[in-house]
């Protein structure tokens, strides 16, 4: 076995087992990835993929071929993965959504669960509400997916409202890669009053972030957001959203029927 870095020169080899968000990440310089490769077989057998933030390193997945599990390739992947510099002083961190993760892999390797104040509500879009937003409600109110929004407004109304720098915005900036371009904005007379920011993952849609200045701006944007995942997603489509210390949760509440509230769990090393 082999382990090297997954560049573009040997994207190809590992495409077997990486997902679309690692294929992107990788291919647009935002992920880090470590691949390993058995020789003999010509096979690759596992990966791990991470992304450098300022203040820390967030590993994205590791996962092994099940035929080669227990074999040791997830320990030397995150073994070669955390072998930094003396001088280069950032955490490793992991965040779970999965239940089935395994932490006793972490915790035997150096990892300590934090506190943390992040839960998660999961459903689909078949149990999305479906927002009536009268005239008298739209009066003066313009709604538009983020990449008709401009961009420095934008940053500047979601770094200037509350927002979280461990899970919503590590970047510390807006990384408009990062999120879908279903995200959606609201302007009230000119000005951005609403925003909400999308990621689309391999299994699930997740609204990383949404705030606003007035209730008006926050119930006419997920009006749209029904309409646009509509007309992209089957009504089975998951979603996920993402709350820190439950903010946000009453309007999460008034828009989908239902919802199932999950911990999320962080680990650092």
């Amino acid at each position: 076995m082999k382990v090297e870095i997954v560049t573009e020169n040997n994207i190809w080899q590992y495409m077997p087992i990486l997902n679309a968000d690692e294929f992107d990440g990788i291919t647009a310089g935002r992920y880090t990835c470590f691949g390993a490769y058995d020789e003999v077989n010509e096979l690759p057998i596992g990966v791990a993929t991470a992304q450098v933030f300022p203040k820390q390193i967030r590993i994205h997945r590791i996962y092994t071929v099940p035929d080669h599990r227990r074999q040791g390739v997830a320990s030397e992947l995150l073994r070669v993965m955390t072998d930094l510099p003396e001088d280069v002083k950032l955490h490793f961190t992991i965040v779970c959504f999965d239940a089935s993760d395994d932490y006793d892999f972490l915790a035997h390797r150096g990892f300590k669960e934090m506190p943390s104040d992040f839960t998660y509500i999961t459903s689909d879009l078949s149990n999305m509400k479906d927002v009536q937003v009268p005239a008298k409600l739209r009066v003066g109110i313009d709604l538009m997916p983020m990449d008709r929004a401009p961009v420095p407004a934008l940053e500047s109304f979601i770094l200037s409202s509350q927002h979280d720098v461990i899970l919503q915005f590590p970047e510390f900036e807006l990384d408009t890669e990062r999120f879908s371009d279903a995200s959606i904005v609201c302007q009230l007379n000119g000005q951005i009053s609403a925003a909400i920011m999308l990621e689309e993952f391999s299994d699930t849609i997740q609204v990383t972030w949404f705030g606003g200045t007035d209730g008006r701006s926050i119930y006419c944007s997920f009006y749209m957001l029904k309409q646009a995942l509509e007309s992209e997603f089957d009504t089975s489509q998951s979603i996920r959203v993402l709350l820190h210390k439950n903010k946000g949760l009453d309007a999460i509440e008034k828009v989908f029927h239902s919802v199932e509230t999950h911990p999320v769990r962080f680990f650092a090393l």
